[in-house]
């Protein structure tokens, strides 16, 4: 069970403002955004920046940096 709120950014708008870059998609107006995340603690400070995700191992990152701050 995930004991944590997860945020999806469907219009980008949450990305723009953390600096996430896009990828451009060839003929289209718009681009996909960069696979990156951002860990923010309850205090809503951010705990980390994840510029290069992999779709693979990002899960165990991020679950071992939460164990991490709760030491």
């Amino acid at each position: 069970m995930l004991f944590r709120s997860l945020l999806v950014d469907a219009d980008g708008k949450i990305g723009e403002r953390f600096g996430v870059g896009s990828i451009p998609i060839v003929g289209g107006a718009f681009g996909l955004s960069k696979r990156q995340s951002v860990l923010i603690g309850p205090d809503q400070k951010v705990i980390k920046f994840y510029e290069s995700v992999s779709p693979e191992t990002h899960v165990e990152e991020v679950l071992r940096d939460i164990k991490a701050q709760k030491k």
